[in-house]
This record gives C-alpha cells, structure tokens and sequence, in this order.
C-alpha cells in the first residue's frame, strides 16, 4: 500500500499549473496529436516515457483510471481534431519521419538554398556536436539575452536538436529564417531565390558573431578554417613576399575546366610581372621580373569547394549559368596545390604533415538544378559517425550511405549515379556516336564537401 501511495503522489505533482505529471506524460510526451507547437519525441525517448507511466500504473487503481480516461477521451470526440480543421486530406504518414530515419527540412517559400546547406552542415561530425554539446555560457558572455545573433543561434541549435531526435517528416524552420539578418540588417526574404554561396558567407558572419564569447567562438575555423598565401616572387634572387588570408571555402572555375584537379591547377598557377607591372623586390631594392600566385598555405579539416556555376555574360548583359561537365572525385590528395607542394620544400614547421593531412574524402555535394534565373537546391550527402549515440535517428543509418534531402523529402541516394547526379555535361539519350543529345543538363554540382 505504501509504494502505491507513492506512485499515486507522484503521478499528481502538479507541473504547470493545473496539469498534473500523468497527464503531462500522457498528453504532451506519449500522444502527442500533431500540433505544431507541441515537440516530437523519438522513439527512443517514447518507449522510455511508456516504461515511467507502467511502472506509476503498477498496483495503483487511479493512475490507471486516469489512463484509461484519457485514452476513452482520446477517442470519442464528437468534433473533429482542432490541429486538424484547416488541413484537407490530411495523410498520416505525410507526418511522420521518413523510412530512412533521417528529418527534412520544410521550404517556406524559396529557402531550399538554405535547407540543403544546413543538411549537409548537420551531417558534418564535428560542426554538430559543437553546435549541439559545446555551447556552454560563459560568465563573461558579450551575448545580451536580447541580441538578435543569440536568437539566431537558439533557432539554429533547435534545428539541429529536432534533425537528429524528432520523430516528424520535417523541421519547420520559419523561426530560423525570421532570426536571420540579410546585410541590410532585416530578416531575409522567405520568397526570395538566393546563391547557396552568398548565403554561405551570410551565415557563417552571422553564426561567428553569435558564437563570440561563448566555448565554441572558433568553432567555423576549426572546422573550416583553412588559409591562403598570396606571393610574389622575384625571378632574379628568388625572394618572396607573402600576405596570408583566412577562408572557409575555396572558390573554382567551372568553365574549360574538365575536373577539379585541373581546376586546382589553374588557381595556383601565377601570373608574371613584367615590363610596366614589374614588382619592387625589398631584396633586390629594385623593379623585377616576378610572379604572383596564390595557393593554399593551410588545409582545413573539412574541405568546402565552391564550383563557380554562376557567371555574368559580358556580351548579353545578364547572369548565365554554366553547365558543363565538371568531376571531381571520391578521394582527393591536396598535396600538389599548397606552398610545400609547389616548390618541394617545408616552410614554417610543415615537417609534422603526414600524408594523411592532405587526403580528402568525398562527404557532400550540393546540387543546383534550374536557370541562373530561377531554380531548385537539394543536397547529396553521406551519413557519418553514426553509432555515438544509439537513441538518435542517425543510429538508424548505415555509415557512409548516402541520401538526397530535398526539402522535406528524405531518400536513399547511389552513391554510383554520382556522376550523372551531379557532374552536369549533356544528358545522354542512348543513341550512337554522332547522334548524342546537346541538351545539357540543368542539374549539376555548385558546391563540394570533402
């Protein structure tokens, strides 16, 4: 009798109110009816909640009468579910999490530029557990409670928390898109189309400035964070002169370019100065022949590569996209393209560079599929590090499969179709040499995540 007492009392502590922890196990955890506002447990979480609301009803006559009222109330309403009156045709299963186990993101007009970057953000190991388990206040925050970058850094952390443990098809992100600022210093445009890639600069200045004061202010720079040399070298006496840059991504032309290793090439490869545009070499004291190049002093750990599918056409006055076929590969050795590769020599301590500091998996591939005057992102990404915790929805993936996430939409992707997914080129028709479609595909690679 006492341990039923107990179960009893436990069972009415009243929480918020007039709401009592059984019916705050049974309505807002266990049943949750659908309501926007309302959060959507995983699985996991669930069947925990279930165990908690036996063991109340063990030996404990009214926890189980309350149980069973809600249950008879949950299914003899005569008027129809209030969550429900505005849908037509409502479907269930357009609700629930796809059979991936993995979350989309819902489009609030034109923002799949910013739901494919966040995805492919989310599934990057190290950028999610320091956005989820780093953030610790510190005593000395420069943050106001009202600052609008702190705003955007709660809805941001929301995000990620609903992809990994909601049990819904889809995020609604409104929230987040109202919380962040365009550069004229108001909220940006829902219905508006942007570049993924200026977005990308938007967001990570945002997110930055959010970050500061708090564990994790070099979070972007020790994911992404690599660093540029620009030199200028005298061809007489060989001395150099260099200005370093920090970057989060590495910009690469498309146009006449076959690859991406020929791509590299050509951003490393210098420029010389000579006759009018001779260099004043410190060394030399005097004007010389020199060249200027610019290459990665740098590797970050995980490598961003924007494919410059976007350019303005000098001739016709307008923005083009261009779609030729571009490759780039599963595994890629940077070595080549940084100051110790281009000139065989260590420079500023780089002897501790293993081999391994240089190789890049294929992880990510956002994909553009449109106009330059209109179109349509999604995104093309393996799931990583996925066995860390086993109450998550990533624990219900394989390591290194791959998926398209298009918005809300969540689908097993080949890893093999990559090529005709993404490299863009002609479509092909099946017919013999000489007779092959000069239709080229609209849908291609814009940027790259290794």
């Amino acid at each position: 009798p006492g341990r039923n007492n107990v179960r009893f009392l436990i069972g009415n502590i009243m929480i918020k109110g007039t709401t009592t922890m059984l019916q705050l196990l049974l309505e807002k955890c266990t049943f949750d009816s659908g309501h926007q506002s309302r959060n959507s447990f995983s699985l996991p979480v669930r069947i925990e909640i279930s165990s908690l609301l036996k063991l109340l009803c063990q030996d404990c006559k009214p926890n189980i009468a309350g149980v069973i009222t809600f249950l008879l109330n949950q299914t003899q309403h005569n008027s129809p579910r209030p969550d429900l009156s505005k849908t037509w045709g409502f479907d269930p299963s357009m609700v629930a999490r796809s059979v991936t186990g993995l979350v989309g993101l819902r489009n609030q007009g034109a923002t799949c530029y910013m739901n494919s970057l966040l995805q492919q953000l989310f599934h990057i190991p190290a950028f999610r557990k320091g956005i989820l388990y780093g953030m610790r206040e510190s005593p000395n925050s420069e943050l106001a409670a009202e600052d609008e970058g702190k705003v955007m850094l709660q809805e941001f952390q929301k995000l990620f928390g609903c992809l990994l443990l909601s049990g819904r098809r889809d995020y609604n992100t409104v929230n987040l898109v109202q919380s962040i600022r365009g550069y004229d210093g108001k909220p940006i445009r829902p219905g508006e189309q942007q570049d993924v890639d200026e977005f990308f600069n938007l967001f990570t200045d945002r997110l930055e400035s959010a970050l500061k004061g708090s564990s994790q202010h070099r979070l972007l720079q020790n994911v992404f964070g690599g660093q540029l040399s620009h030199l200028v070298s005298c061809k007489k006496c060989g001395f150099a002169s260099e200005r370093v840059e920090d970057c989060l991504s590495i910009s690469l032309d498309v146009k006449g370019k076959k690859d991406i290793s020929e791509s590299l090439t050509s951003y490393i490869q210098g420029d010389l100065l000579d006759g009018a545009n001779q260099y004043f070499c410190s060394n030399c004291e005097t004007k010389q022949d020199s060249v200027k190049r610019c290459c990665i002093k740098t590797l970050p750990n995980v490598l961003i590569c924007h494919l410059k599918r976007f350019e303005f056409d000098l001739e016709m006055l307008r923005k083009v996209k261009v779609n030729d076929r571009f490759e780039f590969p599963a595994e890629l050795d940077m070595h080549a393209y940084t100051k110790e590769g281009i000139d065989g020599s260590e420079h500023d301590g780089t002897a501790w560079r293993k081999d391994d500091y240089y190789q890049y998996t294929l992880r990510g591939v956002l994909v553009h599929s449109g106009t330059a005057d209109s179109g349509h992102y999604y995104s093309l990404c393996s799931v990583r590090d996925n066995h860390s915790n086993d109450d998550d929805n990533l624990s219900l993936c394989e390591n290194d499969n791959w998926f398209c996430f298009n918005d809300s939409t969540v689908t097993p992707f080949n890893e093999s179709t990559l090529d005709s997914a993404s490299f863009g080129g002609h479509m092909e028709n099946g017919l013999p040499q000489g007779r092959q479609s000069n239709r080229a595909k609209c849908f291609n690679g814009t940027k790259v995540f290794n």
